[in-house]
């Protein structure tokens, strides 16, 4: 094995030891529950096992990827008794009139996120149907026609807001919130669905893997009521879509990104 061939092969051990000792310093900072922590361990050791079996029988890359499911959902949802994640700021009112609103950092989901992207953003192949500038551009078009949608179905009004909260919102919701989800959707979820079903054609292997994640992403959010359910189907529908499209990660998160900031900047927020 050549020098360039064992760093490409230590780069996700060494992210990865990076990923748990920050985890270790959650714990001490009160920041991450211990019981998370451990489900943490398991999911980053899951992740690696299922890593290295992409060459491996289909059954095997089943049965490896099956835990990683409700190992990734517990860890992003889990909230123990008396336990809160760090408080990044709260405010009586975001804007004259306005809910109050308190923004935590969870640093489980952070780190769960992170070790999705260490392990699987590399082996993951590229099956994109667009290229050139098309690649920014839906992004911003699929953001578009979901706020579109979002906005007369809410009742959502116009309430520009600014300040620090702002920043703060801004930076926590793309570094956490929408790497964290993106990452787990399209690259545990809607990728590798897709590759197995490559057998009934591609058309329909694209189909079913982001109707499934379209379902799940909406699950995971526990919508309330008939138009939330619709909105976060239409919102996993275009994030998926921009991963479909362009094969890349970074197109769902910016399409993510690019409604949550619209959303908190320039609209009725929190709902």
């Amino acid at each position: 094995m050549n020098k360039l061939a064992a760093f490409t092969l230590a780069k996700p051990y060494v992210a990865s030891a990076l990923l748990l000792v920050a985890a270790f310093f959650g714990l001490l900072l009160d920041w991450l529950p211990i019981s998370v922590a451990g489900l943490l361990a398991l999911f980053v050791a899951a992740l690696a096992a299922f890593h290295f079996a992409r060459n491996r029988a289909a059954w095997v890359k089943v049965l490896l990827w099956l835990p990683l499911l409700p190992l990734g959902l517990a860890i992003a949802l889990m909230r123990p008794e008396g336990f809160s994640y760090p408080l990044v700021f709260s405010i009586n009112e975001l804007y004259p009139g306005g809910k109050p609103f308190d923004l935590h950092l969870n640093t489980a989901k952070a780190l769960a996120g992170y070790a999705v992207v260490i392990w699987l953003l590399g082996s993951a192949p590229k099956q994109m149907l667009v290229t050139g500038r098309q690649v920014f551009v839906w992004p911003i078009l699929l953001a578009g026609g979901l706020l579109g949608v979002a906005i007369p179905l809410l009742g959502l009004e116009w309430q520009p807001k600014w300040g620090l909260h702002a920043m703060w919102f801004l930076l926590v919701n793309l570094l956490v919130t929408c790497v964290a989800e993106e990452s787990f959707m399209r690259l545990l979820v809607q990728g590798p669905l897709q590759r197995a079903l490559q057998r009934f054609g591609a058309a329909p292997a694209a189909f079913i893997a982001l109707t499934v994640t379209t379902v799940l992403f909406a699950a995971a959010h526990s919508p309330q009521g008939a138009h939330a359910w619709a909105i976060y189907l239409v919102a996993g529908c275009a994030y998926g879509a921009a991963y479909t499209l362009t094969g890349r990660l970074s197109a769902a998160i910016a399409t993510h990104f690019l409604v949550n900031a619209v959303h908190y900047l320039l609209l009725t927020y929190p709902l």
